[in-house]
Parts: C-alpha cells; sequence; structure tokens
C-alpha cells in the first residue's frame, strides 16, 4: 500500500487537496478529524485518553488497510502538540511491515492566506481550527512543525489550485516509485 501523508498547519487544504487526488487515483482518503471527532465525544482533547486513543484508531485504520493491500491510502494529519513522541516512526513502522510505503508531502502556504483559509465555513463540519490569530500565533511558536522528515516533500499552496497541488503531488509519487 502506497500511504501519501499530507501534513500542514490548520487550514492550508490538506483536506482539499486529498480530495483532488482521491478524485485522481483509487486510492481511499483517510482524513484524520475521522478519529479526532470519535475522541473528542469522549474526553478532553488535551486528556492522554484523548491522545492515546486518536493514534490507535490512526494506526490500527492504516495498518489493517496495509494488511488488506488496499492499492493506496491518503492520510491527513497535523503535526501539532498533542501527538505523542514518535508518532511519524510508528505510523512508518505500521505501514513498512505489511511491505507498504510512506510518501510524506508537507503543504504550507503563507500566514496571510493560511488567516484566510482557516476561516472558510466548511471547516465547522468537524471541530477544526478556525481562529486566524490563534493559528497565526501557534505558528509563529512552532507548535504545527514536523518532525525531521528525509523524504518529506513541501509543497507551497498558496497560488496553487487544490487540483495543481494534487498534480504535483502525483508527479512526486511518480517520480519517487520508478
Amino acid at each position: 500500500m502506497n500511504l501519501i501523508a499530507l501534513h500542514g498547519a490548520p487550514g492550508v487544504g490538506k483536506l482539499t487537496v486529498a480530495r483532488e487526488l482521491q478524485a485522481l487515483t483509487s486510492y481511499r482518503l483517510f482524513h484524520n478529524h475521522l478519529a479526532m471527532e470519535l475522541g473528542f465525544a469522549l474526553f478532553p482533547p488535551q486528556s492522554m485518553a484523548f491522545r492515546e486513543l486518536r493514534e490507535r484508531i490512526w494506526l490500527d485504520a492504516l495498518g489493517t488497510a496495509a494488511n488488506e493491500g488496499l492499492g493506496g491510502v491518503i492520510f491527513t494529519l497535523v503535526f501539532e502538540p498533542t501527538l505523542l513522541p514518535g508518532f511519524y516512526e510508528r505510523l512508518v513502522s505500521t505501514v513498512e511491515v505489511s511491505g507498504g510505503s510512506v510518501h510524506p508531502f508537507e503543504l504550507r502556504c503563507s500566514p496571510e492566506e493560511n488567516a484566510r483559509r482557516v476561516v472558510q465555513p466548511d471547516r465547522r463540519a468537524f471541530s477544526k481550527e478556525s481562529n486566524p490569530e490563534f493559528l497565526l500565533s501557534a505558528r509563529e511558536a512552532g507548535a504545527y512543525d514536523p518532525p525531521a522528515i528525509s523524504e518529506n516533500t513541501i509543497i507551497d499552496t498558496t497560488h496553487l489550485t487544490a487540483a495543481e497541488t494534487a498534480q504535483r503531488i502525483l508527479e512526486a509519487l511518480n517520480a519517487t516509485m520508478r
């Protein structure tokens, strides 16, 4: 299984791009908030119970997908302070144990564009960050900085449509799989 891991700060376009990628491929989409909403229903988001449950759901779901031989999955996530240390390494191990591979892509955009996007009404469908002042201060403090990922590809989405971003991801993915 190929796992496309789209990560970046809230509001950079991960889910929008993931939907475009899904339309261009036969990959399944596993949006991170599917697990988070379940956790929010039971526990406070800063609690260890929430953090552990969210990770178990993510890893169990993606591990099962890899074991079942799905061709590909698109996974969205934010590297934020409540992630348990070493999550990315556990994600890679979970997928690779079944012969799969993880392809991380970090989406970024300018702070101004990020502030514009984070207030979009569609973000309210899930419990997504929608306060531009909080987002910008958290970004400046490094709250969404990913761990060092050697194979990470960074794409600035400030002036790209979701379709253009998805196309760049597919081109990069095809280049690494040759």
